[in-house]
């Protein structure tokens, strides 16, 4: 996400952002974007889903590599 610019959230951010791992001028720019698109809200909410699918079974860990593939 780029300052002055129109575009999505990258896979990084969103990760970074549920991670807590970004900085605060950063969290503000991604909740701010968050605030005007759906788009990447929804993609916020699955990648939280499917880390929590993941968390709570185990069999699919070992299957993270293949369903992260898909979600890209």
């Amino acid at each position: 996400m780029e300052s002055g610019v129109s575009i999505h959230i990258t896979n990084e951010e969103i990760t970074g952002y549920i991670k807590d791992a970004c900085g605060e001028d950063e969290k503000r720019k991604i909740v701010s974007h968050l605030a005007g698109c759906s788009s990447c809200l929804d993609d916020l909410f699955a990648v939280k889903k499917l880390t929590a699918q993941l968390a709570s079974e185990s069999s699919l860990i070992k299957k993270s590599a293949l369903i992260s593939g898909f979600i890209i």
